[in-house]
């Protein structure tokens, strides 16, 4: 629920930009380690990713251009997915129990 709100309210966002920013999570992550934040920086970047491959696909894609675009599409529901748990962890105040 909260991943799908972020990625609709992030997409007018650049994505080098987008790079920057998940390299500042990563910098972050060193003194304040988070799954949560760092997999929502992942969200973005993939969903960013798969608009500029679509935005670059013709009529003449490969085969392996789709198989990359679905591998693409799946790691991001697989990483949504997993935020969308983690989110509930927390809500319970079971975050501290799963992630260490």
């Amino acid at each position: 629920k909260h991943s799908r709100k972020m990625l609709k309210s992030t997409q007018h966002i650049s994505f080098p930009y987008q790079i920057f920013l998940h390299r500042q999570e990563l910098r972050k992550s060193e003194k304040d380690f988070s799954y949560l934040r760092l997999s929502r920086s992942k969200i973005m970047l993939t969903a960013q990713l798969i608009d500029k491959n679509i935005g670059n696909f013709n009529s003449m894609c490969t085969v392996d251009d789709l198989k990359m675009l679905s591998r693409e599409v799946q790691f991001k529901k697989r990483l949504i997915s997993q935020v969308e748990r983690l989110e509930q962890y927390q809500e319970l105040g079971l975050n501290e129990l799963v992630l260490d």
